[in-house]
C-alpha cells in the first residue's frame, strides 16, 4: 500500500485534497522549544557554563509562542554572538509588538534580519525574485550577486567569489537557506519575508501575475516569456537591473530588439533561444551587461555583438549545438567565469589567451579535440573542468597555471598527463575520468595541498605513484574503476584522511594501513583469512574508529567488481605474502576476531565465512566483558558461511527489537540441521 502525506498552509487546500480529517500539529511545547533553541544557539556547547545566556535563551524562547521556525531562525542567529547586550536586544526589540495578524511568525524572522550584517541584506532580498520552491545552485546564485555588485571587497587579493560564497554560507547558518539534495531552498515563510521587505522591487511572473506598479520593478523572474512580451507593450520596464527569462515563447525571437532597445541598464540578463537563426546583432546596445546566459538547442552561431559587452563577467552558452565561438572573445576582458556547453565546438578561439582575469573556465564540449597552448596565459585561473572524448593530451600549458585550485578532466579517450603536474601547487581538487590513463605522473605527488583526489573508470590504472604518502593534506581519496589496485606503500601516513574509498589490495597486514585511518564510516575487510599475523588485527584498531558505521568481515576473498557500491565504501583484500592460499586455523581465526572488535558506535555488522568454532565474547554476549560493545546503536546484523559455528547465544539491546535474551541455541541448532552453514540475519523492525 503506498501512502501519501501532503502539507500544506491552507486548510481550503487541504479540505480539496483530504482523504480522512487533516491534522493540525500543534505548536512546540516549551521544552521542546527550549531543546530547539539550544541546539542552533549554543550547538555542541552546555548551556550550563553560560547561564545568563541561558536564562536569556528562555525568554526568547517564550517570545516564539512554540513556532519552530522562529525558534531556529532567532537560535541561528544567537549562535556566533556571545555577547550578553545582544541577546538583551533581542529580548528588547520592539519588533515583537508588531501587529502581524496575517502570519505572527514575520516578527521573529525580522528580528533576524533587522539583525543581519548590512552587506547581506541585498543578497537576501535579491532571492525573493525567485518563485517559491525554486531550487537554485549556490555557485549560480553568487555569480548573480557579483552582477550586482553586492559583494563587497577590499583592496586585498580575495576573489569576490570566495567572499560571495562566505556570504552564502552566512545567510545558510542563520537558517535562510535550506539544504535541497545538492541545490538550496528558501522555507516559504523566509520567503515571505523577503518578499515584504523587496516590495515591488523583485518580482516573479507566475500565474500571469504581475505587480501592481511594475515601473518599480527593478529584478524579474519569469517562466511565462509571453505574458512578459505582452507587458512590454503596457508598462515601463526601463529600469529593470535583471531579467531571467526560464522558457521561450513563440514571439520571443522578434520581441528580443525590443528588450534590448528598452532596457539599457540591464545587468543581468537570462534567455532561451529556439530558434537557428543569429541572435540580433544588437547585444553591444547593454553597456551595461555583468552576466549574460544563453540557452538553445538550435542556434549554432553567436551574434559579434557579444564581443563588444566590455562589462560582461560572467558568459554562460548551453547551446549543444553552437558549432563556434566568436574570434573577438578575447575582447571580454572582464570575464571571470566562462561556462560553454556544445557538443559541435571543436576548436577554442586563438584570443582566449586575452581573457586575463578570468577565474572559472568550463568547457562541457563532446567534439572538443585540443587545447590551445595559449591555455596557459590564463594564469588567474583557480577552476577548471574539461569534458570531451576527443581529447588525448592535456598540453603542458595547463601546469603554468599556479593558482588553478580544481581542475576535472573528463574524456574516455584521455591518454596522457603532463609530466609537470606536480606544478600546481595551489591544487586543492583534482578529478579525473578516463578510461585510457594507465600511470599517474609522479609529480602528482608533489601536490602537497591536494585535498580531494577522485579518478573514475581508469580500468586501465593498475597501481599509485609510490610516494603518494606525501600528499598529506589529503582528506578524500576515492578511486572507483572497477578494478582492485595493489595499495601503495605510505597510505598509512595520510592521517587527514576523512574518506577513504575503493578496492584494494593489501599484502602482509592490514593494520598497518588501517591503525592512522581514525575517521572511516564504511569498511569491508575480505581474505582475513590470509592475515597470518594476528597481532595485524590488533594494529587495525577498530575499537578506536567511533565515526565507523559499517563493518563487513569477510574470511575468503571477494569480488568487488560488480558490486554497485563499490565506489562508495573502502574494501580492502588482504592476501598472504607468497599469494597462495593460508588453509583456516580455527584458533588463529578466534583470535583475529576478537581482536577485530569495532567501536560501541556500530550501527551494520557483517561476518561471512569465518572458520572459529565460537565466537568472542564482544559477539555473543557484549555485557560479560568490562568493555563492552554496546548494541544501542547497532540495527543488522548478518552472520553468513560460518560452518563451525554450531550455536549463538546472540545478546539484543532492547532497541533491536525489544529482546533482551539469547537467541535459544535449539533454535539454531535446529536451523544448522536444515542448512549446513549457519545463516542468521537480525535487523531492526520497521516500527522501531
Amino acid at each position: 500500500m503506498v501512502r501519501i502525506i501532503m502539507t500544506c498552509r491552507n486548510d481550503s487546500i487541504a479540505e480539496i485534497m483530504q482523504t480522512v480529517c487533516p491534522y493540525h500539529p500543534g505548536c512546540l511545547s516549551p521544552e521542546q522549544s527550549w531543546s530547539l533553541f539550544r541546539h542552533y544557539a549554543f550547538g555542541g556547547r552546555d548551556p550550563k557554563e553560560q547561564p545568563r545566556l541561558a536564562d536569556m535563551g528562555k525568554q526568547i524562547v517564550r517570545k516564539c509562542s512554540g513556532l519552530p521556525l522562529a525558534v531556529k531562525t532567532i537560535g541561528s542567529l544567537l549562535r556566533y554572538t556571545a555577547d550578553e547586550d545582544s541577546w538583551m536586544d533581542v529580548i528588547q526589540s520592539d519588533i515583537w509588538e508588531v501587529d502581524e495578524n496575517i502570519n505572527e511568525i514575520l516578527p521573529a524572522l525580522r528580528l533576524s534580519y533587522s539583525r543581519m550584517p548590512a552587506h547581506l541584506k541585498p543578497c537576501f532580498v535579491y532571492c525573493s525574485m525567485f518563485p517559491k520552491d525554486y531550487e537554485f545552485d549556490k555557485d549560480e546564485l553568487v555569480r548573480l550577486w557579483m552582477a550586482q555588485g553586492y559583494i563587497q571587497t577590499s583592496r586585498g587579493t580575495r576573489r569576490l567569489e570566495d567572499i560571495g560564497n562566505e556570504y552564502f554560507i552566512d545567510l545558510q547558518r542563520r537558517s535562510f537557506f535550506d539544504s535541497h539534495w545538492s541545490n538550496f531552498k528558501m522555507h516559504d515563510m523566509i520567503h515571505d519575508l523577503a518578499k515584504s521587505i523587496a516590495g515591488n522591487e523583485c518580482w516573479a511572473i507566475v500565474d500571469k501575475k504581475l505587480p501592481g506598479v511594475p515601473d518599480e520593478v527593478r529584478h524579474l523572474f519569469t517562466n511565462d516569456a509571453e505574458e512578459f512580451v505582452k507587458s512590454l507593450h503596457s508598462y515601463n520596464f526601463s529600469t529593470l537591473r535583471s531579467l531571467l527569462i526560464w522558457h521561450p515563447s513563440s514571439g520571443f525571437p522578434t520581441v528580443i530588439s525590443e528588450i534590448i532597445k528598452n532596457l539599457p541598464l540591464l545587468q543581468t540578463l537570462q534567455f532561451c533561444w529556439e530558434r537557428k537563426d543569429e541572435i540580433p546583432d544588437l547585444l553591444d546596445n547593454l553597456k551595461h551587461l555583468c552576466y549574460l546566459r544563453i540557452t538553445s538547442n538550435k542556434i549554432e552561431k553567436l551574434s559579434k555583438s557579444i564581443c563588444l559587452l566590455y562589462h560582461l563577467q560572467i558568459l554562460v552558452l548551453d547551446c549543444e549545438n553552437l558549432a563556434e565561438l566568436p574570434n573577438g572573445l578575447g575582447n571580454l576582458t572582464n570575464l571571470r567565469n566562462l561556462h560553454i556547453t556544445s557538443k559541435k565546438i571543436d576548436k577554442l578561439p586563438k584570443s582566449i589567451y586575452l581573457l586575463y582575469h578570468l577565474q572559472t573556465l568550463v568547457l562541457d564540449g563532446w567534439n572538443l579535440a585540443e587545447l590551445p597552448d595559449s591555455l596557459g596565459n590564463l594564469t588567474n585561473l583557480r577552476y577548471l573542468r574539461i569534458t570531451s572524448d576527443n581529447i588525448r593530451k592535456v598540453p603542458e600549458s595547463v601546469c603554468l597555471l599556479y593558482h588553478l585550485q580544481t581542475l576535472v578532466l573528463d574524456g574516455w579517450n584521455l591518454a596522457e598527463l603532463p609530466d609537470s603536474l606536480g606544478n600546481l601547487t595551489n591544487l586543492r581538487y583534482f578529478e579525473l575520468h578516463t578510461y585510457c590513463i594507465k600511470r599517474l605522473p609522479g609529480t602528482v605527488c608533489q601536490l602537497r595541498n591536494l585535498q580531494m583526489l577522485v579518478i573514475e573508470g581508469c580500468t586501465r590504472l593498475q597501481e599509485f605513484p609510490s610516494g603518494i604518502g606525501s600528499l598529506t593534506s589529503l582528506h578524500h581519496l576515492q578511486i572507483a574503476n572497477r578494478q582492485i589496485l595493489c595499495l601503495p606503500a605510505g597510505i598509512g601516513k595520510l592521517t587527514n584522511l576523512r574518506s577513504f574509498l575503493g578496492c584494494y589490495k593489501v599484502q602482509g597486514g592490514i593494520g598497518g594501513v588501517l591503525k592512522g585511518l581514525v575517521n572511516l564510516q564504511t569498511l569491508i575487510i575480505s581474505g582475513l583469512r590470509n592475515v597470518v599475523n594476528i597481532e595485524d588485527a590488533r594494529d587495525a584498531g577498530l575499537k578506536h574508529k567511533h565515526k565507523l558505521k559499517e563493518l563487513f568481515l569477510y574470511w575468503n576473498a571477494i569480488d568487488c567488481k560488480n558490486d554497485p557500491h563499490h565506489d562508495k565504501l573502502l574494501h580492502l583484500e588482504a592476501f598472504s605474502e607468497e599469494n597462495k592460499d593460508v588453509p583456516m586455523d580455527e584458533k588463529r581465526e578466534e583470535a583475529m576476531l576478537e581482536y577485530l572488535q569495532p567501536h560501541a558506535n556500530l550501527q551494520i555488522l557483517s561476518i561471512q565465512g569465518y572458520g572459529g568454532s565460537k565466537f568472542p565474547e564482544w559477539v555473543e554476549d557484549p555485557f560479560w566483558v568490562e568493555d563492552p560493545f554496546s548494541f544501542a546503536s547497532l540495527k543488522e546484523i548478518t552472520v553468513r558461511n560460518c560452518e563451525k559455528i554450531r550455536s549463538l547465544a546472540l545478546y539484543i539491546h532492547d532497541s533491536l527489537g525489544n529482546l533482551d535474551a539469547p537467541i535459544s541455541k535449539s533454535m539454531l541448532k535446529r536451523r544448522k540441521d536444515c542448512c549446513p552453514m549457519l545463516d542468521i540475519c537480525i535487523s531492526r523492525s520497521a516500527s522501531n
